[in-house]
């Protein structure tokens, strides 16, 4: 019985910490006296480059105007290639498919965490280290429409296979990994 409602720790903490940062944009919102959505205030720098590969894919001659030379080569297809497919499949923009995709994959990411901690460590190191991921400064990073979610996930699956001697899988998310941004490889 313990063991099923362990499944539910790391999910509500991670839930708990969305909801905190659905109301930071709330107050953003009425401190800045604008009325942008979450999925607006969550789109912002990279995330263009993102979406565009998504809509138009890789450019094949770097931008002339606007910043010249620059182009969306630097980032890596597999979280571009996920959200696009779950954003041509349901016909929802890439824009609010970005963060959704990346909080589900978030809140896998800790469920995960939590697994490879109570594993290695105990109960309480894992609660400690879920809340940490979850509700660390930099944690709204892993609802943007950026693939810090995917590698976070991709990372905590790859030492908690390794941890579990299943070579294999640790090979398939290190593979995985190298498809997601230059750290991965």
């Amino acid at each position: 019985m313990k063991e099923k409602r362990d499944v539910y720790v790391p999910v509500i903490i991670a839930l708990l910490s969305r909801v905190v940062i659905l109301l930071a944009g709330t107050v953003w919102n009425l401190t800045h006296d604008t009325s942008q959505s979450l999925f607006e205030l969550l789109y912002k720098l990279d995330a263009g480059w993102y979406k565009s590969i998504i809509e138009e894919g890789y450019m094949k001659t770097p931008l002339e105007s606007g910043q010249p030379g620059a182009a969306n080569w630097a980032f890596f297809p597999l979280y571009p290639l996920i959200t696009g497919v779950i954003s041509d499949v349901t016909g929802i923009a890439s824009t609010v498919v970005g963060p959704l995709v990346s909080t589900v994959l978030f809140i896998a990411a800790v469920m995960v965490i939590f697994r490879y901690a109570t594993l290695t460590r105990n109960r309480d190191n894992a609660i400690l280290a879920v809340t940490i991921f979850s509700f660390g400064p930099y944690s709204f990073y892993f609802s943007c429409f950026y693939t810090e979610a995917l590698f976070l996930l991709l990372v905590a699956c790859s030492f908690y296979f390794l941890e579990k001697k299943e070579w294999l899988a640790a090979g398939v998310c290190g593979a995985l990994l190298s498809a997601t941004r230059p750290t991965g490889v």
